[in-house]
């Protein structure tokens, strides 16, 4: 089996709670890149990258299709089962540009289990957790966390990552009155997204001090986390700078974190993903299982992973669709009362794209 074409297409998603305020700035719409990679046998592999915006990671919406065109003539000809070679490749072809290789990844995945019969979490071990709970990704303007917070709890959801990128002293008691107004069967996370400085980030743990909550990545790199962990009592979450396995290991093994939140297109799709979980799992590190953001493919490809791993270890995941209102296809998995599930054993990733919603191909290369 061969690789015989990719595809892209360009979906603009639009957020369902909009718009939604990070470290950053604000958005109302995310761009997506649904890929399609073809065999000469007909199969058809679903991938799909969506940064979030230019400037929270290093990826931008516009560059996918100028990273596709530099891995493609790698990839056209290769067997797309073969996935620790595709990775070879893309690395050998194109340096960093992890998200796009995610989307890659996610499509040769799909072309392994089609050809096995087999949904990804059977490949990737097989299911352990019948049902997970999910994480809401709360926007952080006090209006727009009032407004999501009702609309997760509606759903179910019992987790919540509540995003104060940058503190107004002025919305302080908002944030507190927000926090205590769970009981403590409720999870709460504080995420920062980098936006800190170590002052800052000390400064703020400590008016937080009293309340049961984690606080996620609160400032820029693993070395500011590091300064910051032993100040502090409340527990860290790594989010952004795990990237490698080298970044897990590092943090683990130096208690720079008491769990990590990982992002699969963060890290380059789900081969590199499912290494950085087994070494959490060596430490004992928990983590959350999520991608940037995205749709149907995001979430279904997150849910897979998700569900293989030791349940344990696994805090939640993420459901990309609960933040965005543009349904790209049909996938086999369910949301209920803030819990996620695959039902079935639909193989690959069991994705259905709506024709009328990706539109026409947008780059083709064969």
């Amino acid at each position: 089996m061969k690789i015989r074409e990719i595809r892209c297409y360009e979906v603009d998603l639009r957020i369902s709670l909009g718009p939604y305020r990070s470290a950053k700035g604000s958005l109302t719409t995310v761009k997506s890149t649904i890929l399609a990679v073809e065999t000469d046998t007909g199969l058809l592999g679903w991938g799909e990258v969506c940064p979030f915006g230019a400037n929270y990671l290093p990826a931008l919406p516009g560059g996918v299709q100028s990273v596709i065109e530099e891995l493609a003539p790698a990839l056209i000809g290769q067997d797309p089962r073969m996935t620790e070679a595709i990775h070879a490749r893309m690395d050998a072809a194109v340096d960093q540009q992890l998200y796009v290789k995610t989307g890659i990844d996610y499509a040769c995945w799909d072309i392994l289990g089609q050809d096995a019969g087999l949904p990804i979490y059977a490949l990737l071990g097989g299911m352990q957790s019948k049902r997970l709970p999910l994480i809401a990704s709360v926007p952080g303007s006090v209006q727009g966390m009032t407004d999501a917070v009702e609309y997760y709890r509606g759903k179910g959801y019992r987790q919540f990552s509540l995003h104060i990128a940058k503190p107004d002293w002025d919305d302080f008691d908002a944030y507190r009155e927000t926090i205590a107004s769970f009981d403590r069967k409720t999870r709460l996370i504080v995420d920062a997204n980098r936006s800190w400085n170590v002052a800052t980030a000390l400064e703020i743990a400590r008016a937080f001090d009293d309340l049961p909550i984690f606080l996620e990545q609160p400032v820029y790199d693993i070395a500011q986390l590091e300064s910051l962990r032993p100040k502090i009592g409340l527990p860290l979450i790594a989010d952004e700078v795990i990237v490698t396995t080298q970044d897990i290991a590092a943090v683990a093994s130096r208690g720079i974190a008491d769990a990590i939140a990982l992002k699969i297109g963060r890290v380059g799709g789900l081969s590199k993903a499912r290494r950085i979980c087994d070494i959490a799992d060596v430490f004992g590190i928990p983590y959350w299982i999520k991608d940037v953001i995205g749709a149907e493919i995001a979430t279904v490809a997150t849910a897979h992973l998700a569900h293989a791993r030791d349940p344990k270890q696994m805090a939640g995941a993420l459901s990309c669709v609960d933040i965005v209102d543009t349904v790209t296809g049909q996938v086999s998995l369910v949301h209920e009362n803030g819990e996620m599930f695959i039902p079935g054993d639909k193989p690959g990733l069991g994705f259905v794209p709506d024709a009328s919603v990706l539109g026409d191909v947008v780059a083709r290369y064969r």
